[in-house]
């Protein structure tokens, strides 16, 4: 009955603070939209939890929860410990193998952040799981915001169809609404459009520039090859702004410098050649588990 009562409290805070931030109410949406579609989002949620834990036991959303409360006794315990022990690496190779797909400091890494996350979270949630999808989603909730504005900037006078791409996508509704990695980067991702569409137009301003270096050091934390994926369109989206130039011209002569580079690479230094890791990494994702 507890947990009930807190959940419906933790909602309808989310919802209050949801509706008075200057940021949402940019967005031109009503309210009681903003409220729907946060909703449907924690409900979304809690279903993949409930899913997940019903037909996969042994899956990663339960297990990071799992791993918060242990993590939430180290901080309890010694606080200085557990903000400082994520720099650490107890691999031979130390800080080596930025790429590898484990067995690296840096693979490890992007988990030790989420289970320092939740472990913060249990402050307030108990360590309740559904609880703290709340707490994450809500979190998310404001990356979608971001992505609407930045769409309905750029193509005005279509708030519902844009809306319906940004919050109720299925595909990122489901999958991104869950205690996990995807959450965080679709996140990160969303006010990295934003930061670098609104820098773009509005100049340059500290807030942008700040949000932009914070969302990318995200994902190269969390998801180091999209962040890798994402530097040539980004890259190139920003040289066609400051040369006026035609944006297929931009882009294609970019990729084409960057495939050229890659070629280049691979015959005078095999060692370092950029193929391989892309084929090491898809080799240890077929070898996984079903």
């Amino acid at each position: 009955m507890t947990f009930y009562l807190l959940f419906v409290f933790f909602m309808a805070l989310c919802l209050w603070m949801l509706n008075r931030a200057p940021f949402s109410k940019k967005s031109g949406l009503p309210t009681i939209t903003l409220s729907i579609f946060f909703v449907i989002k924690v409900i979304a949620g809690v279903l993949l939890g409930l899913i997940s834990l019903k037909y996969y036991p042994d899956n990663d959303y339960w297990n990071l929860n799992i791993e918060g409360a242990k993590e939430f006794i180290h901080l309890k315990k010694d606080p200085w410990d557990f903000f400082t022990d994520i720099f650490h690496s107890h691999y031979e190779n130390k800080y080596g193998h930025f790429l590898d797909a484990a067995g690296s400091y840096w693979n490890d890494l992007r988990y030790n952040i989420l289970i320092k996350l939740v472990a913060i979270c249990n402050l307030i949630s108990g360590g309740n799981y559904y609880i703290n999808t709340l707490i994450f989603d809500f979190a998310g909730f404001w990356g979608l915001i971001a992505l609407f504005r930045v769409f309905d900037h750029l193509f005005p006078g279509k708030k519902n169809l844009i809306a319906i791409g940004c919050f109720l996508l299925p595909s990122t509704l489901y999958f991104c609404s869950g205690l996990q990695k995807d959450l965080v980067v679709m996140t990160s991702l969303c006010f990295l459009c934003y930061g670098l569409y609104f820098n773009s137009i509005r100049g340059n301003r500290i807030k942008y520039i700040l949000l932009i270096m914070g969302s990318f050091i995200t994902i190269l934390l969390i998801r180091n090859f999209l962040a890798i994926a994402i530097l040539l369109p980004f890259l190139a989206y920003v040289i066609s702004l400051r040369t006026k130039k035609s944006a297929i011209y931009i882009f294609t002569g970019v990729y084409f410098a960057a495939l050229t580079f890659i070629l280049i690479t691979e015959i005078a230094y095999p060692k370092c050649n950029p193929l391989i890791y892309m084929v090491n990494r898809q080799t240890a994702f077929l070898s996984l588990p079903k």
